[in-house]
């Protein structure tokens, strides 16, 4: 028979407290005391994790009356089988289960849902990510619907069918604060979208845009992320459009008849959508422009892409304090013209100020432009014959222009020169062959290149390496 000291409860609180980390550890302690259990459940529970196949065995354990598990559940993420490494034995096991199942899993039905949706209250932050439309029955988003004490939700990699369900749970939530909604896909064309809406809207919806919440309907919160950017770098060729694509324009039609309108924060986008998505980034630009504080703009891979695409007035982002642009390319420089052309009318437009309306027939002096940090993602994709010849990867970097970025950026700055004494402006290099002492090498050789006289300005310049293999720009640096 074990004996616990009579000590304070602080005392065993900040002992376990030490434990946050060690799972194992945390776990014998909350059988070892009914002292020590609060603690250690905080520590185990207060974040819980699970793939989307077990979420409704946690409905069950919640649905237990003796169940007091709920109590210190406040962030609740929630992933799809891909989010996690599994064995090829249970990704067969869940096919096969699946497929038994005719495709779509089954959803646990609470005995008594009231008390299971009551013990929910406490969850304050809700994150689902790498989830495919198959897997979400439609008494899912009920039951989020149904935790009202949630202020921040995160939507990474969601795919929907339609969007109305997760509308519907986002308006429902009195105190929500934040959002963040990062590449969704929607499986449904949008011409089979706008069908469906038209057939429900006829057929006894009052007139309402079933698809987009009516205006009033939305709380005021914050989306600290909005990122648009395609699953693909190629757009689409023929008249459909991309699954992205369909659920971008699906969000930001939805974000634009919501009252009060959110703002988003950071912005990540595709230069070459396709023209119906062009439109209404346009739309957006011109209505909400101003509150984006980050951008992300990814480029064409093909330089004749770049040549040829139609161009977003971009001069509403008046906002603008972190700029980076994804999308560089090694293999884009014997067509550098074609990125400097590019690039002087890009700057030119994030950089202009805001125009001022006259004040007793004198213009005011604009503003400096907010820009504080620009960074430039490079990935050397092709290195031509000099890689047959074994030349190094920071040797190849000697010939490498940069697409005269440091003069473009002085010049569109020009005006602005305090803006562009404190500019931070970080270079970051993706590439197979740059590791360990090749870093160095690397580093000098840029500095010592086209960006010397820039950084003998006495101004700020990051430079940094990645591994080929993280294309996606998810850690891009951006709040």
């Amino acid at each position: 028979m074990s004996i616990v000291p009579c000590l304070p409860q602080e005392i065993f609180d900040g002992i376990i407290d030490f434990l946050y980390d060690d799972r194992g550890s945390l776990f014998a302690c909350s059988l070892a005391s009914p002292k020590f259990v609060a603690t250690s459940r905080h520590h185990l529970f207060s974040e819980t994790t699970l793939i989307f196949a077990k979420f409704y065995r946690l409905l069950e354990l919640l649905d237990a009356p003796w169940s007091s598990l709920a109590n210190t559940i406040s962030r609740l993420v929630i992933t799809g089988d891909d989010g996690h490494k599994t064995s090829g034995q249970a990704r067969l096991a869940r096919k096969r289960a699946l497929k038994l199942s005719g495709g779509v899993r089954k959803a646990y039905l609470p005995e008594n849902i009231p008390r299971v949706h009551e013990r929910l209250q406490r969850v304050s932050s809700v994150r689902l990510s790498d989830i495919s439309p198959k897997d979400i029955p439609e008494s899912f988003w009920t039951l989020l619907a149904n935790m009202k004490g949630v202020k921040t939700v995160a939507a990474h990699r969601i795919g929907f069918q339609c969007p109305l369900s997760f509308f519907q749970f986002i308006t429902s939530l009195p105190l929500l604060e934040k959002l963040s909604v990062s590449r969704p896909t929607i499986t449904t064309s949008a011409t089979q979208l706008a069908i469906l809406q038209k057939q429900i809207c006829e057929g006894g919806g009052g007139g309402v845009n079933i698809l987009l919440p009516h205006p009033g309907t939305g709380p005021g919160f914050q989306m600290s992320l909005l990122d648009l950017r395609r699953t693909s770098q190629i757009p689409m060729l023929d008249q459909s459009l991309n699954a992205s694509t369909v659920a971008g324009i699906a969000m930001l039609e939805w974000i634009l008849v919501q009252i009060p309108r959110p703002s988003v924060k950071t912005l990540r986008l595709n230069l070459d959508y396709e023209h119906d998505m062009l439109n209404l980034l346009s739309k957006y630009f011109k209505a909400a422009g101003s509150q984006v504080e980050n951008l992300c703009v990814v480029l064409p891979s093909c330089i004749t892409a770049l040549h040829d695409m139609s161009l977003i007035d971009l001069s509403p982002l008046t906002r603008i304090q972190h700029l980076h642009v994804e999308g560089l390319f090694m293999s884009h420089d014997p067509s550098a013209h074609v990125l400097e052309a590019f690039f002087r009318g890009f700057f030119a437009q994030i950089f202009s100020s805001s125009s001022l309306p006259m004040q007793n027939d004198a213009e005011v002096a604009a503003p400096p432009p907010l820009i504080s940090k620009i960074t430039f993602t490079l990935t050397m994709d092709a290195k031509n014959e000099l890689s047959f010849f074994g030349m190094p990867d920071h040797a190849i970097l000697q010939t490498f222009t940069w697409f005269s970025l440091p003069s473009i950026i002085e010049e569109a700055l020009g005006a602005f020169p305090e803006t562009l004494h404190k500019l931070d402006v970080q270079l970051r290099v993706r590439s197979t062959g740059i590791s360990g002492r090749e870093i160095g090498f690397s580093e000098d050789i840029i500095r010592e290149g086209v960006w010397k006289r820039f950084t003998e300005q006495s101004r700020t310049l990051r430079v940094g390496f990645l591994p080929m293999l993280d294309r996606d720009g998810e850690n891009d640096d951006l709040p």
